[in-house]
């Protein structure tokens, strides 16, 4: 998105832009602390036990159960907020989109019409460090595209790249 305004811009412009994003040092890993790690973590972590190794069942049409999509709007706190009843997966995008991103890291799968954990996804709410510790971090795949800073003391076994137009942006 950054290299799509660069590109965009005059070349005066882009000169003062290349500036403040390599001031912004974008390539650096971003440090959180554990708390607030945990607190990113936990709804996936809990999705993840909820629905477990064995599933659960899904609509003809491919959607949770309603009973499901109420679990998750009351453990992602929407009830309060949302218009309208929360048991509906197709009227309730908060819960739809939950579910395509714990999906889209590799946490849960669809097969024969349920919803699973992936094994690895199991296990993960309590063997979160790809390390051996007990680090939120989560697998190394998933710290990778949140650009987490790893533990120190495996940050040599799980590198994280910048992006290309970081790099070039800082050089």
């Amino acid at each position: 998105m950054v290299a799509d305004l660069v590109d965009r811009c005059d070349p005066p412009a882009r000169a003062r832009l290349l500036a403040l994003v390599a001031a912004a040092r974008l390539d650096a890993p971003v440090l959180v602390d554990t708390s607030a790690l945990t607190s990113m973590v936990e709804p996936f972590a809990w999705f993840v036990r909820h629905v477990g190794i064995d599933g659960r069942p899904l609509t003809a049409q491919g959607y949770l159960k309603p009973a499901d999509v109420t679990a998750v709007a009351e453990h992602l706190r929407l009830d309060d907020e949302w218009i309208g009843t929360v048991n509906r997966e197709s009227l309730t995008p908060a819960v739809a989109e939950f579910r395509t991103a714990a999906m889209r890291t590799g946490l849960l799968r669809v097969a024969k019409g349920r919803i699973h954990a992936w094994a690895r996804g199991q296990r993960w709410p309590t063997s979160l460090s790809p390390c051996g510790g007990n680090s939120p971090t989560g697998s190394p795949r998933h710290a990778r595209t949140a650009n987490v800073a790893p533990d120190s003391s495996c940050s040599s076994r799980w590198p994280l790249a910048p992006t290309a137009w970081v790099a070039s942006a800082t050089s």
